[in-house]
């Protein structure tokens, strides 16, 4: 019984003095958070008269919450670990890895985000979301990748010093931040940390950056905020996707089947920015891309049906044979592309609206595409974004249709 109680009051004595580990580096770190803040201020103020609202390391966090607002693209990528992405308008799939090279530590500046992944499109436009269906289904499956450099402050262009990056709170805020640093900061952190046994310096800092993040985006304490990046993406098919056509648009014959393997390959590259003024938040994009491309998926070549009848017919017969194929002659291009899209959630920062166009330029496909859309970001019971997408209208071809895209970020960095 005494070596049992000993082994109890043992555990209990460890627990003890993790705990009070865990508190004193808590306690050290918010030390530290406030002096580096002070001191950061005290520059800001000697260099251009201004006090800061928040310092730099919690703006790092601010942005990257910033970006989660919309639904994970090429384009706009996301701060969280995972992202999944299903898009009616491109008939396609996409599950990755992002790799956010700051690896873990939320007070540093956003640099460089890769993005690694599987995608899957499918060619097959006839249905709301064709990638489903089971039946004669063209896709290719390949290696998505993509490369996001955020632009930093230190970046001239031409000799001359621009804002890729910049915060400025609302008239007050500074003093709201400070009071909100001076008696509640400490609670919030500890009641946040509370269950961990040995807490790390590197935990205690993302989640005092964190709560100042979330503290003056839950109380509107942002009058505009702006931040810049350049995107490059790939796209490596694993597999070649066949087209079966014949060249006669007047008679079928099986002997006259052809068949070409599509390698649907693509490049891009674009620049990007995230703006928000008050409630309401705005992203851009103006881009290039080469693509594989061909007169099947411009619908320039369309499958026609023909019916073959018996040299000496019955009348009550039904016809012997159809087919449905291709129809006409196949040609394979690469296309240039010019793309801009513009994005806003505007109402209640869950709702807004967004515009996009897609102009080609190759001599052999030169149609303007355009899209319309209501994108939507819902949100969990403590306001943390759980899921986007977009309801969209786009022109194809000359085709109108109606879309959507929904996409789904999760996975923090450091738990």
């Amino acid at each position: 019984m005494k070596i049992f109680l000993k082994i109890c009051f043992g555990v209990l004595l460890f627990l003890q003095s993790q705990f009070a580990s865990s508190q004193t580096t808590i306690d050290q770190t918010l030390r530290q958070f406030n002096s580096k803040f002070d001191q950061e201020n005290e520059r800001r103020f000697q260099q251009s008269g201004y006090n800061l609202t928040i310092s730099s390391s919690s703006l790092n966090a601010y942005f990257g919450q910033l970006l989660n607002n919309f639904v994970p693209s090429p384009e706009t990528p996301s701060t969280n670990r995972f992202t999944a992405t299903l898009a009616n308008e491109e008939n396609s799939f996409d599950f990755g890895l992002n790799w956010d090279l700051r690896k873990g530590d939320l007070t540093k500046p956003l640099g460089l985000i890769v993005y690694t992944g599987v995608k899957v499109v499918s060619e097959k436009q006839n249905s709301l979301l064709s990638i489903l269906d089971t039946d004669e289904v063209n896709s290719s499956v390949g290696f998505d990748l993509r490369f996001n450099f955020f632009l930093q402050n230190n970046l001239k262009i031409f000799g001359k010093k621009l804002w890729w990056r910049r915060f400025q709170g609302t008239s007050g805020s500074g003093n709201k931040v400070k009071n909100f640093r001076a008696n509640k900061l400490s609670e919030k952190v500890k009641s946040k940390l509370k269950d961990k046994e040995d807490v790390e310096e590197k935990e205690v800092e993302n989640t005092i950056v964190t709560e100042v993040a979330d503290y003056i985006s839950k109380n509107n304490l942002i009058d505009d905020a702006h931040v810049y990046w350049v995107n490059l993406s790939v796209f490596i098919p694993f597999n070649e996707v066949d087209y079966t056509y014949i060249e006669s648009t007047e008679v079928f014959d099986e002997d006259n089947e052809l068949t070409e393997n599509f390698y649907n390959a693509r490049f891009s590259a674009s620049i990007n920015g995230l703006y928000q003024k008050r409630k309401m938040i705005f992203s851009g994009t103006i881009g290039f891309s080469y693509s594989n491309n061909n007169n099947i998926l411009t619908e320039e070549l369309t499958k026609k049906k023909f019916v073959n009848f018996p040299d000496n017919p019955d009348s009550q017969f039904l016809p012997l044979n159809e087919k449905e194929i291709f129809s006409g002659q196949y040609n394979q291009f690469w296309t240039p592309q010019i793309e801009g899209e513009f994005t806003s959630i505007l109402f209640l920062q869950s709702f807004g609206v967004s515009a996009a166009f897609e102009k080609n330029l190759g001599p052999d496909y030169d149609a303007l595409n355009w899209r319309l859309g209501i994108p939507v970001s819902l949100k969990d019971k403590d306001g943390k974004k759980t899921i986007n997408f977009e309801l969209q209208w786009r022109e194809l071809n000359g085709n109108n249709f109606v879309g959507f895209r929904v996409g789904k970020s999760f996975g923090a960095f450091i738990n």
